[in-house]
């Protein structure tokens, strides 16, 4: 896709079925299309029929990402058909190794990446089990040890990520203990500087009243004594 493509009348019509559930057609102009005009284009018409996806150019392959608790991560199980009057068939590269990115921190590096793996029974291999035959039992078994190994693995992994979140909880958690008892000490230390400040203002205060005081003492003296002649 980096050089661009060009959408014809027998490959405008495109139908999705992500997940095997959600299932929307959109309709393309026909045209010759840069990536970035072709992306934009069609991020329109999915928003237009509100499929929950969106596409995005990486490295010249063509993705799609859907939002899910406010991260968004990469949709591994997505069919596309092109029209189905003509005939026509969209082949498009989907990555497969689907994450999800939370942010654990303050700073925008702060990033704690998940696998996530389709561990549902078709991507399994289980879904279509056969038990009528022992031929058929016999691969079923092969098949539910494979995915019994699979899930075992997926749960350690899984269990990895979890202890992962409960030390960077327990970090956070004393990194904001930290911040709290830093921001005490601050605002014990202004509350210092501004007695400091009072009693301060308070004692010259003090000692304005008491020269002013004298000052006016000392005429009353002088006329005391010429009085007194």
């Amino acid at each position: 896709m980096t050089n661009g493509l060009s959408i014809d009348n027998s490959s405008n019509i495109w139908e999705f079925t992500v997940d095997g559930s959600l299932k929307k057609t959109i309709n393309i102009n026909a045209g010759s299309y840069t990536s970035t005009t072709f992306i934009n284009a069609l991020n329109n018409e999915l928003k237009a029929v509100s499929a929950g996806i969106t596409a995005v150019n990486d490295n010249g392959m063509l993705k799609f990402e859907r939002e899910m608790n406010g991260s968004s991560y990469t949709v591994t199980n997505i069919n596309i058909y092109g029209n189905k009057n003509s005939g026509a068939s969209l082949n498009l590269q989907v990555d497969s190794g689907a994450s999800l990115n939370l942010q654990v921190g303050a700073n925008s590096g702060d990033n704690f990446e998940i696998s996530l793996t389709d561990a549902r029974t078709g991507a399994l291999g289980i879904n279509n089990i056969d038990l009528s035959t022992r031929q058929g039992a016999e691969s079923s078994l092969v098949n539910i040890d494979h995915a019994l190994k699979t899930v075992s693995q997926e749960r350690s992994r899984f269990g990895a990520y979890q202890n992962r979140l409960e030390h960077i909880q327990n970090d956070l958690s004393n990194y904001e203990s930290n911040l709290t008892s830093a921001e005490s000490r601050i605002r014990d230390v202004d509350m210092a500087k501004g007695m400091m400040g009072l009693t301060k203002n308070n004692i010259l205060s003090q000692a304005a009243e008491a020269m002013l005081a004298q000052a006016n003492q000392e005429p009353q003296a002088i006329l005391q004594l010429l009085k007194s002649n």
